[in-house]
Formats: C-alpha cells, structure tokens, sequence
C-alpha cells in the first residue's frame, strides 16, 4: 500500500495519527518525504530499501525519462527515504488511532487548514528517527554484554 499525505495545513500531531493508524493495519513501513509532501509504503512483510536495487529499478530509460519530470535520480531519490516502522514504535501510547467508529482526523485536520507545518513536520520525523537510531545502537549493545 502506498499512502500520499500532504505535510502543510496539517499538525504535527495529525500526522503522528495518520503514521500510528497506518502502522496498525501495515506492521512493516517506509517513510519518503519530498518537500511538504510524504509518502508511505505499507505491507505485512519486512520492507528492505535497498539503494542499489533503486538504482536499477530506476535505470531504464523509460523510468528514467518518467522520473525527469520530478528532477528524481537514483542518488537523489534514496535522500528521500526517512525511516521505517520502528518510528511508530516509539510514539506516546496515548496517542489514538483513527478509525470509523473515532473518526479524530476527520475533526482535527481542518483546524490546520490554512498553516504550514511542514517544515516542523519533517524536522520533527527525524528527530524520532534519531532516537530510533540511538534506542537501537543502545539495545544492540546491551544485548551484547555478558
């Protein structure tokens, strides 16, 4: 599944909604991020972002040629790529999911209607991807120890 979600006139707190009800239905994600627009790939098994095999899947020169249009190359295509599902496992607990039965964005996202957070947004993804990272490097190395 892949998922387009615009990062202006919408709050950082609905797009954590969105990650976190997303993550329920799809375990396994990829988070890209293009100026103020973020997509995100969802399945039920492991995804593995490979530069390489993007640059062979983006080589031919159709694709290629296609892919001009948005000034997207191998190299610049990969720097686009912010994180994947252990980003969700660090949000607060509290936070709800959205549903049909608690439709919360459907309330929230027109309070953003005309501001820009985008930049905020994208700062704020990565430093939880940050301290994805750093949790991660610190349970590698407790696991280690004797």
């Amino acid at each position: 599944m892949c998922q387009w979600i615009h990062l202006y006139q919408i709050s950082r707190q609905d797009v954590l909604i969105f990650l976190k009800t997303f993550h329920s239905v799809f375990p396994y994600l990829s988070i890209w991020i293009d100026e103020g627009d973020m997509l995100v790939l969802g399945s039920e098994t492991p995804q593995r972002p490979d530069p390489v095999r993007i640059a062979e899947g983006i080589s031919p020169p159709e694709v290629r040629a296609s892919l001009e249009r948005c000034r997207l190359t191998p190299t610049n295509l990969w720097e686009r790529y912010v994180a994947d599902e252990r980003i969700i496992r660090i949000l607060r607990s509290s936070l709800p999911v959205n549903t049909d039965d608690h439709p919360i964005l459907e309330f929230s996202a027109p309070r953003s209607l005309f501001w820009d957070h985008s930049d905020e947004i994208i700062r704020g993804l990565y430093e939880l991807k940050r301290i994805t990272d750093l949790s991660g490097a610190v349970l590698e190395r407790e696991s280690a120890d004797p």
